[in-house]
C-alpha cells in the first residue's frame, strides 16, 4: 500500500495534464507511483514526453500504476491521506476521507504498467542555467507551429555553440541566447508545461541529455523530451540583421507600450486570417485599424514614443506587435521595404514578417482618434522628418523558408500610405484635420482626467447611438402604420366599386 496526500494528487495531476495534453485524459493517462527510503516518485509518459515528480521522505518500498483519473477523483487542497493499493491484477483501489465520510474508489488499471515501459533514464551530467531559462522555454513554446509542413517548426532548436534556443512557425521567430546547453545542435518538441504556475520560477534550471532524450530539471520536477534526429529546421540566423543597418527605429515609451499592448486587441479588424494594423512613423507615431466593410478608421496616437531615422509606414499583424511589447521590447527596427521587422535586446531577438504594403490603412477625413496617456517626456525634442512612403511588395507564403500551415499568402485590402499625423487631443474624438501633429502644444492633463474624458466621450457616443436606434425604430413603426393604412384604403375602394 502507498500513501499520498490529496494535495499531492492535485499538484501532480495539474502539471502532468499540462505536459501530456489530451493524453492525460481517459485510459491513455497512466501515472506510476513508487515509494522507497528516498521518498515518493510520480512519473508518466506518452509518446515523445515523459515527466517525473519527486517528494522527499522515507516510505516502504512499493510501486503501483494507476489511471490519472484516480488522482482527479481524490485530489483536494488539504493534506488528508489517500491509501492506494493493488486490489487485483486489473484493479486498484483508493481509500480516503471526504470530510468525516470515508470514501473508496475502484479503478481499472489493466496493463497500466505497460504504458510506462521504456521510461527515459536520468542523465549522468547536468548543465546549470539561470532561472530565466524556464521563461525562455515558455516563450519558445509560444512561437512554434503545432501543425508543421516540410520543416519541423513544431520543435525548439538548441544550438550549443551559440548557447541559444530558437523557435519559429514560419511567420515569426524568436532566438534566445546565453545558456549552457548539451553539445551539438538538436531539436525537441515544444511543450506548454513550462507555463504551469506550479513550477518554481526562482530556482536554477538544469539541462542534460542521453542518446535519445533531452531532460530539463527544476526543483522536484524533471521533464524528458524525445530528440528529433531526422527533422529539418530553418536557418533562423539568416533572417536576423545587424541593428545598425535599420533605416528606421521606433522607440516606444513604457506608458505607450502598456497602453498599446492592451489597446491593440480591442481595435476594429477587417481581416479573418490576419489582424492587420498600420504603424505610421513620422513626426508622431500612430497605429491605425478599421472594421470590416467600413471606411471608418480608428487611429491611436502614441503621445511619448518617437522615431529615429527615415519616416515610414508598415502593415503588420497586430498579434506580433502586441507580443513584442508584452515581452518587454521597447525598440522596433525597420529595414528595407521587403525585410522583416525586428526587436532585440542583450539575450533575445524577435523577428516577424509584415503584411503586404497594399493593405496599409490611410488617414481618413473623419477618424476616431485615441491618445495614449501623456508623460513628462513631452519635453523631449520631437524629430521632424520629411515623410517618405515605403511600399512593400506582396510576401510569398514561405517567408522564412517555411510554408505556413494554412497555406495562405500575406496581404489584405489595397491601399498605400498618405498624409501626416493629426493634432493630438485627449480621449476619443473625431478629427477632420490633415495637419501635422505638434506635441509641444498638447495640454498637460493627469491620467485620471484623460480617463474621465475617454469615459465621457464614450458615454456620449453610446447615448447618440441609442437615440439613433430609437429614431430608426420609431421611423420603421410609422412606416409600417402608413403601409397598413394604405392597404386598408385600397380594400375599401375595392368594396365601393
Amino acid at each position: 500500500m502507498i500513501t499520498i496526500t490529496r494535495s499531492m494528487a492535485r499538484l501532480v495531476r495539474a502539471v502532468f495534464r499540462k505536459a501530456l495534453g489530451n493524453a492525460a485524459r481517459g485510459s491513455l493517462g497512466v501515472v506510476g507511483i513508487e515509494s522507497s527510503a528516498d521518498g515518493l516518485l510520480f512519473k508518466s509518459k506518452f509518446n515523445d514526453v515523459a515527466i517525473e515528480y519527486r517528494v522527499p521522505g522515507h516510505y516502504p518500498a512499493e510501486s503501483v500504476a494507476v489511471p490519472i483519473d484516480l488522482l482527479r477523483t481524490v485530489e483536494a487542497g488539504n493534506d488528508e491521506p489517500v491509501q492506494i493499493q493493488q486490489s487485483s491484477k486489473r484493479m486498484v483501489e483508493a481509500h480516503w476521507n471526504d470530510g468525516a465520510v470515508p470514501q473508496i474508489g475502484h479503478f481499472d488499471a489493466d496493463k497500466a504498467g505497460d504504458r510506462l515501459k521504456g521510461f527515459p533514464a536520468v542523465p549522468r551530467e547536468w548543465l546549470e542555467n539561470e532561472p530565466r531559462l524556464l521563461e525562455a522555454l515558455q516563450d519558445a513554446a509560444g512561437t512554434v507551429n503545432q501543425y508543421p509542413n516540410r520543416f519541423a517548426t513544431n520543435m525548439i532548436q538548441f544550438r550549443n555553440e551559440m548557447g541559444s534556443l530558437g523557435a519559429t512557425d514560419g511567420r515569426h521567430l524568436l532566438v534566445q541566447r546565453g545558456f549552457a546547453l548539451p553539445k551539438g545542435e538538436l531539436l525537441f518538441p515544444a511543450n506548454n508545461v513550462f507555463t504551469a504556475k506550479e513550477l518554481p520560477t526562482n530556482l536554477p534550471v538544469f539541462i542534460g541529455r542521453t542518446e535519445d532524450w533531452l531532460s530539463v530539471r527544476v526543483g522536484p520536477w524533471m521533464f524528458h523530451f524525445l530528440i528529433d534526429k531526422a527533422g529539418r529546421y530553418p536557418k533562423l540566423q539568416d533572417q536576423i540583421r545587424a541593428a545598425e543597418t535599420a533605416t528606421s527605429k521606433l522607440h516606444v515609451s513604457e506608458p505607450d507600450a502598456a497602453f498599446l499592448a492592451q489597446t491593440l486587441e480591442r481595435l476594429p479588424n477587417h481581416e479573418h486570417t490576419f489582424q492587420p494594423v498600420t504603424v505610421e512613423l513620422n513626426s508622431q507615431v500612430c497605429v491605425r485599424a478599421k472594421p470590416e466593410e467600413s471606411s471608418q478608421v480608428t487611429e491611436v496616437l502614441l503621445s511619448s514614443s518617437s522615431l529615429e531615422g527615415t519616416a515610414t509606414a508598415f502593415n503588420t499583424d497586430r498579434r506580433y506587435l502586441a507580443r513584442a511589447l508584452r515581452m518587454g521590447f521597447r525598440e522596433i527596427l525597420i529595414f528595407d521595404k521587403d525585410r522583416p521587422v525586428q526587436c532585440q535586446d542583450e539575450h533575445r531577438t524577435y523577428v516577424w514578417m509584415p503584411l503586404s504594403s497594399e493593405g496599409v490603412i490611410k488617414r481618413a477625413k473623419a477618424m476616431i482618434q485615441i491618445h495614449s496617456p501623456l508623460q513628462e517626456a513631452r519635453d523631449k525634442p520631437q524629430l521632424k522628418q520629411q515623410r517618405t512612403t515605403s511600399i512593400m511588395p506582396r510576401r510569398k507564403a514561405s517567408d522564412f523558408g517555411v510554408v505556413p500551415a494554412n497555406g495562405t499568402t500575406n496581404g489584405s485590402t489595397s491601399g498605400h500610405t498618405n498624409g501626416n499625423a493629426t493634432e493630438p487631443s485627449h480621449g476619443a474624438s473625431h478629427s477632420t484635420s490633415n495637419g501635422a501633429a505638434n506635441g509641444d502644444n498638447a495640454p498637460e492633463v493627469s491620467l485620471i482626467d484623460q480617463a474621465e474624458a475617454v469615459r465621457t466621450s464614450l458615454r456620449e457616443a453610446v447615448d447618440k447611438v441609442g437615440d439613433l436606434i430609437g429614431s430608426l425604430k420609431k421611423q420603421r413603426k410609422q412606416s409600417r402604420l402608413v403601409q397598413s393604412t394604405l392597404s386598408s384604403l385600397r380594400q375599401l375602394q375595392t368594396l365601393d366599386a
